[in-house]
């Protein structure tokens, strides 16, 4: 939250590299480096679930990073100082179950904790991306559920809403548009074209290559009067055709609002670059991106402002390709 600090996940090393961020300049600098079968300082815990690191995520407060990854099949729980150091706490592996935590509602609920919607749901196993968000006091999970096999079926995304009543998240609507959903986006734009400005609640679902469907970026929006996301828009090239995508992040820089798309390959031998579109009142994210970046099957996208000593921030907006990294400014 201080941006003074870069956290990034090797998948390929099974590792969590932190970097110190010059206030100035924005350099990095490597400050810790933490691995699979390392052992903290103070109690000598062994690091465990990094294998595969993917997903990394800050608690608001700054105090804690989670990471995800998907050969070890885990979720991992590091304490942060502050001085940005990582600490290992525990991690949780695929199958495990914590008990006060979960409301089973499958019959093979002694093996794993709940499953949104239930076991007739068929895309339970095959769960890409999820994004919770709350809205107007409500809170939702959005699912992107793709499998990995370009040729399947299914893969819709599914909105999942809270209720108090049963205590746990019950399907609220399939986003049926969707055939290879794999990445999901949450995130509210107030519309100024008109006299009384209009707030727009958006859920951004984001499909990969796909042999039966090209459904690319498709944008919902909150009825008041259903309670339920509605088909708003579809992101476009400049050719026309759906915009693939692997990965989504909407961001917010000096006031302007964007949507960013890490876009892989759209057959194994044609790599294609990734996007971002620039929101406009009244027009939306448009039919075109704003800029293009020569990316090279990119799989993940995150943005990050830098401050500047007598100047406006800086912008960083980093692809990660599934063999490198790519970065581009923001003026």
């Amino acid at each position: 939250p201080d941006q003074a600090y870069l956290y990034a996940a090797s998948a390929m090393e099974g590792a969590i590299a932190v970097f110190a961020t010059d206030a100035v300049t924005g350099a990095l600098t490597l400050q810790q480096v933490v691995r699979n079968a390392m052992a903290n300082v103070l109690d000598g815990k062994t690091v465990f679930g990094l294998s595969g690191a993917y997903g990394l995520s800050l608690s608001p407060d700054g105090a804690r990073l989670l990471v995800s990854s998907w050969h070890d099949q885990a979720v991992a729980l590091f304490e942060r100082g502050g001085d940005g150091v990582l600490v290992f706490h525990d991690a949780v592996t695929q199958g495990e179950r914590i008990v006060t935590s979960f409301n089973d509602v499958v019959s093979d609920a002694a093996a794993y904790p709940m499953r949104l919607g239930g076991e007739d749901d068929a895309w339970y196993t095959s769960a890409r991306d999820s994004k919770f968000f709350i809205l107007t006091g409500t809170s939702y999970m959005v699912v992107a559920t793709a499998g990995s096999d370009a040729g399947a079926v299914g893969g819709a995304a599914s909105v999942f809403v809270w209720r108090d009543a049963s205590d746990k998240f019950e399907l609220l609507q399939r986003l049926e548009e969707n055939v290879g959903a794999s990445s999901v986006e949450a995130f509210t734009v107030v519309d100024e074209s008109t006299y009384a400005p209009t707030t727009l609640h958006f859920i951004a679902v984001g499909n990969s290559y796909n042999t039966n469907s090209s459904a690319g970026v498709n944008l919902y929006t909150l009825s008041a009067a259903t309670g339920r996301f509605t088909l708003h828009s579809a992101l476009q090239t400049p050719s026309g055709t759906p915009i693939l995508a692997n990965a989504l992040r909407y961001f917010s820089f000096n006031d302007v609002q964007y949507l960013a798309v890490a876009r892989g390959w759209h057959t194994l031998t044609a790599p294609v670059a990734s996007a971002v579109y620039r929101w406009n009142d009244g027009l939306g994210f448009g039919t075109a991106p704003m800029q293009e970046f020569p990316t090279e099957g990119a799989m993940g996208v995150e943005f990050m402002a830098m401050p500047t000593a007598g100047a406006e921030p800086l912008g960083l907006l980093m692809f990660s390709d599934f063999m490198s990294w790519s970065a581009g400014d923001m003026a």
